[in-house]
């Protein structure tokens, strides 16, 4: 069956204990030579889920630390299946073998601890896992600079959200531990480590997640005040900066895309900040997440995802958070009580209604949809029509009108879809850019003149 792989897998260990109560510990190819090559096979083909049958527990198969590599892994990975993914802690995937990493973890057991290289199976591995000799599970986890550290993608990824996931996920400490420090402070991060089991657990101290209901409402952007603001802050937008672009169109991203546009029949290029895709790299599974409704540690590692997409995408339409945060824990289909669940973490001070559809978004924890200037140009239409903004197609369009002067409906409409990679204006888009048109008429951000084209107050 290798090379074979199906959404799900079920697996027969086959064998039990005889009439006498004695455990044999010859599971066939498993137990023989090259038998781990097998059963890491057997164990890796299914896409989401593995259903185990077994008429034994993990446990009753005794002590394995002298027998066959194929034994112990087999009991390694029933412990697995047994508890879960999020709780056993005892297998790893085999990585690229890494001489900085076998030299800290050999300099820990030295000093008395268990360690575990590469601990866990998503793409937010735990470099070294610690723990007493005489703990039940993993207590501190060492995160080391490498090749996985490098492949994290942006600098929340590779910092923040580690630290955070795994605070959350119940670790005791989660320390950091770089080459160049470790060879020029060895003994000193030796010593960190060693603090870090005589420390509280400061986990046992955090609250429940709460809402914050100190927060005001804003003030909704078709207001008088707010109108003016957001019109003074696009005419600061407009003035060159020290990169030759307005501030708006360089905010949320670090990447822009020159656009052509038609305007009173000659071309005009100008630059458009870039969308982003959030990459969702996995930090867990689903039993990660079935957790969640339970066990508050679970909640904040859920949490500290979502402040990770909203970081890269917000202001993100729920749905989209939703499905972007159970991706990170690998599931690309999302039933109606999971997303209940996931929208219940997310703080309600943050989810804000879009001003003129029934969508909602959410920001990061500092801002605000209703405040949001900026607007990131999406080529390839990563999003759907209804995963963008009112605010954020109205910013758009504001800017298009600078550029343009003025423009008819119909070439504002299509120059809308262009920034957003609708290759063409279909009903259903039509609805939402007109919506997004007509609110800012309201709002008094787009004028129309009599001569029926649109340009700005």
């Amino acid at each position: 069956m290798q090379g074979d792989e199906a959404e799900t897998v079920i697996f027969s260990v086959a064998f039990s204990a005889t009439k006498n109560g004695r455990f044999p510990l010859n599971f066939g190819p498993v137990t023989q030579q090259g038998g781990i090559r097998r059963l890491n096979v057997a164990v890796t083909r299914a896409q989401r889920e593995m259903i185990v049958f077994s008429s034994f527990r993990p446990d009753d198969m005794g002590d394995l630390s002298n027998k066959a590599e194929g034994a112990r892994m087999l009991q390694k990975f029933l412990q697995l299946a047994q508890k879960g993914a999020h709780s056993t802690g005892q297998l790893g995937v085999a990585v690229e073998r890494s001489r900085h990493l076998a030299d800290v973890a050999e300099a820990i057991r030295t000093r008395g601890f268990e360690v575990e290289v590469q601990l866990g199976f998503s793409q937010m591995r735990v470099d070294i896992a610690v723990r007493r000799p005489d703990a039940d599970a993993w207590e501190v986890a060492i995160l080391a600079d490498g090749p996985t550290w490098a492949e994290r993608g942006t600098a929340y990824q590779r910092e923040v959200l580690p630290m955070r996931v795994l605070e959350g996920l119940g670790w005791q400490k989660v320390i950091r531990v770089w080459l160049p420090a470790w060879l020029e402070e060895r003994d000193a991060i030796l010593t960190e480590i060693e603090n870090a089991f005589t420390e509280r657990d400061n986990l046992n101290d955090v609250g429940d997640d709460s809402v914050d209901t100190s927060r005001t409402s804003a003030t909704t952007p078709g207001s008088p005040t707010t109108t003016a603001s957001m019109r003074d802050v696009l005419d600061e937008a407009d003035q060159p900066t020290a990169n030759g672009r307005g501030s708006a169109a360089a905010s949320g991203t670090e990447e822009n895309s020159s656009v052509g546009y038609l305007t009173e029949g000659h071309e005009t290029t100008f630059d458009y900040p870039v969308f982003d895709e959030f990459p969702a790299d996995l930090v867990g599974d689903r039993t990660t997440l079935d957790a969640a409704g339970s066990d508050r540690r679970v909640r904040q590692a859920v949490l500290a995802v979502i402040d990770s997409v909203t970081a890269h995408e917000g202001p993100v339409e729920l749905d989209r958070l939703v499905k972007l945060t159970c991706r990170s824990f690998g599931l690309d289909r999302v039933r109606q009580s999971r997303r209940d669940e996931i929208v219940s973490i997310i703080p309600s001070g943050r989810i804000e209604p879009d001003p003129a559809r029934s969508d909602r978004f959410v920001s990061s924890p500092e801002a605000k949809l209703s405040n949001y200037l900026g607007f990131r140009a999406d080529h390839e239409a990563k999003r759907t029509q209804n995963q963008i903004s009112t605010i954020e197609y109205v910013n758009a369009a504001v800017w298009i009108l600078k550029q343009t002067g003025s423009l008819e409906l119909e070439d504002m409409l299509r120059e809308l879809g262009a920034v957003f990679g609708f290759d063409r204006v279909t009903e259903l888009r039509r609805e939402v850019l007109d919506s997004a048109i007509r609110y800012a008429l309201i709002a008094g951000l787009i004028v129309e003149r009599e001569d029926k084209r649109l340009c700005l107050p």
